[in-house]
């Protein structure tokens, strides 16, 4: 089930997105649990103080002395990875989004169908992948969710958000059953998925999770142009 936040200052209009939100959802058939913020603070002491994660945050971009571009600055600093949708007065926005790799943006007064059609999208069923275990059993598990995998021998570890896989094959096996543009063969032993890149230096990568990967030497002008290619791809189309 989805944890989606919205934040926005103004009560009424955050119990209003809440209501089309859940329409929507009800539509789509899409199952989620709703909380609303009226502040910025609020929403990051929840995150920080509750431990709450979220798949999506809507949130209104000017909320009085606060900022909602200045809160989705914030939240990607804290490694957070959820998608970002804005909700705005003004379509002149939208570039500082870039920054934030914000998925949308929808302009007030909100149009239903315009909702619907974002919720949907950004919360289709993820992309999943099949490992074979060498324990004979089977895993089935997010693509998105893959932070990087090593070799070993005739066998790859697969490192996930929720756990770690021994898997039957080789890592160029592996390789072949993700998507090019987000996996990145960083060494011969390893690949590496850039969503969670978080810094690179001459002879390693790192990960918003802390992991150090190796980087081959000559390897770096390709992994620079595949970080672009997948950052603009995650880039929202301008209004």
């Amino acid at each position: 089930m989805y944890q989606i936040a919205i934040c926005d200052d103004d009560q009424a209009a955050g119990d209003h997105i809440r209501t089309m939100t859940e329409l929507a959802l009800r539509e789509r058939c899409i199952h989620a649990v709703l909380t609303v913020y009226q502040a910025p603070a609020q929403l990051l002491d929840d995150l920080r103080q509750g431990g709450r994660r979220y798949d999506l945050y809507l949130l209104d971009i000017l909320m009085g002395d606060e900022n909602g571009m200045d809160l989705s600055r914030t939240l990607r600093a804290m490694g957070e990875r959820a998608k970002l949708v804005f909700i705005t007065s003004s379509p002149d926005f939208w570039r500082d989004g870039y920054q934030v790799q914000a998925s949308d943006y929808l302009l007030k007064p909100v149009d239903p169908a315009d909702l619907s059609e974002v919720l949907h999208r950004l919360l289709k069923e993820p992309n999943t992948l099949t490992l074979r275990l060498v324990s004979g059993s089977a895993a089935t598990v997010a693509v998105d969710s893959i932070r990087w995998a090593e070799a070993f021998d005739h066998t790859t570890q697969v490192h996930t958000a929720t756990g770690s896989y021994t898997v039957l094959g080789t890592l160029g096996r592996l390789a072949k059953a993700l998507p090019g543009e987000k996996f990145f063969r960083c060494h011969r032993s390893y690949l590496v998925n850039l969503d969670c890149v978080a810094q690179v230096d001459r002879a390693s990568l790192h990960l918003m999770d802390g992991t150090r990967i190796p980087l081959s030497r000559g390897s770096m002008h390709k992994l620079q142009e595949a970080i672009i290619r997948n950052a603009e791809d995650s880039l929202p189309l301008p209004l």
